[in-house]
């Protein structure tokens, strides 16, 4: 880099000044994503401005399926979550379930965690898709189980 002049330039003419060569920095920050408004979903900021552009938050862990467990939407429910960060699938159950269900749950790997009110049980590394399909699975078996119980018929989803 030049050293800085003391005293200001002599006057140049257009013509005499020198040419001036713009060139891109070899590494560009990041530009940042600008989001539609009016979007309803949360967002996480960057640590500092210009870091990294924004990202979709989504909650860990995150709801799946749903299924009701009574004749309407507002009666006890059942839902199925997925974690990433502890690579683990979990259902609560609104009501506590009879015992043929827990011992399913059991049999099939699931633990029970007082603490937090749920079952939960570990995805396969190695077979994540497969053991979330699984889980799935159960969970749907389960809440078909106890609806028939009930005297209802089919499943009712309320959302996930």
């Amino acid at each position: 880099m030049a050293a800085r002049r003391k005293k200001p330039p002599a006057e140049t003419t257009p013509a005499e000044q020198p040419a001036v060569t713009v060139t891109a920095p070899e590494t560009a920050p990041p530009l940042a994503v600008v989001e539609p408004a009016g979007t309803d979903e949360p967002t996480q900021p960057a640590t500092q401005a210009g870091d990294a552009p924004r990202r979709q938050w989504q909650p860990d862990p995150f709801s799946l399926m749903v299924i009701s467990l009574g004749p309407d939407k507002d009666g006890p429910k059942m839902t199925l979550f997925r974690s990433n960060k502890l690579n683990q699938m979990a259902i609560r159950f609104d009501e506590k379930p009879e015992e043929q269900h827990r011992l399913r749950l059991r049999e099939d790997g699931w633990r029970w965690r007082e603490d937090e009110g749920v079952w939960t049980k570990q995805l396969d590394r190695e077979r994540r898709a497969a053991s979330q399909v699984e889980a799935e699975r159960l969970f749907t078996e389960i809440g078909e189980t106890i609806r028939a119980g009930r005297g209802l018929s089919g499943r009712t989803d309320v959302g996930g």
